[in-house]
């Protein structure tokens, strides 16, 4: 079904790299780039009826971030190991990578547990991290007296087997919100990885300094950058 599906997508002239096709939805990701115009949506759903097409501009704006960060951390063919517990960051992370399979010939094993990882030629995995559990946890060290460190640091995955395996972040510049308005959820799904002050401190900055994510994160990052090595 979904190699039909896409097969028409190509013949009615959407770009496929720039859509995300999971079930029986249809993700845009970038408008423009897929060419998926409001005529080409009811000549597709003519055909597929049971489908549902979204054109949601803060998925958009998902991908848009996303891409900055797999354009530098994915090559072409590799086989990205994603864990899968059904959670809606996990879903946001298999939506993203969906059309990768197209963009980069890349392909994708999607299991519920880590053990399974050594059962497939794995070049990378890829987190779940935001840029919530990032900043939340660089807060939550400041504020016990702690070195301030990146989750996102580790760059390897060792395997049971003493491989190490490549780990991506597709959603580290992603605040939590944009994926929970993006699938209309009322409430996290996620227990924040860090105590409840550390994110009422980010939201009471918020109001202040509605870029203070992505700020906190990039100077961490800096300050990373240019740590003297004892």
């Amino acid at each position: 079904m979904t190699r039909d599906v896409l097969k028409y997508l190509n013949n009615i002239n959407v770009d496929t790299r720039f859509i995300s096709l999971m079930d029986k939805i249809v993700y845009i990701n970038n408008l423009r780039f897929s060419k998926f115009s409001k005529r080409k949506e009811e000549v597709f759903l003519n055909k597929y009826p049971d489908f549902k097409v979204v054109r949601s501009k803060i998925f958009q704006k998902i991908c848009s971030r996303a891409s900055k960060v797999l354009v530098k951390n994915i090559k072409p063919h590799e086989n990205i190991f994603i864990l899968n517990k059904s959670t809606c960051l996990d879903y946001a992370v298999l939506t993203v990578l969906e059309p990768y399979q197209r963009k980069y010939d890349i392909k994708l094993f999607v299991e519920d547990s880590f053990d399974k990882i050594d059962n497939q030629k794995i070049d990378a995995t890829a987190s779940n991290l935001t840029l919530d559990d990032e900043v939340e946890t660089i807060l939550n060290r400041i504020l016990n007296g702690k070195e301030v460190d990146l989750l996102s640091s580790k760059d390897y995955y060792d395997s049971n087997e003493g491989n190490k395996i490549k780990i991506i972040y597709p959603l580290l510049n992603v605040p939590k919100k944009w994926i929970y308005s993006w699938l209309d959820l009322e409430k996290d799904e996620l227990v924040s990885m860090d105590d409840d002050l550390a994110k009422s401190l980010l939201d009471f900055l918020e109001k202040y300094v509605p870029d203070v994510r992505e700020n906190i994160y990039k100077s961490t990052v800096f300050i990373s950058k240019n740590k003297v090595k004892k």
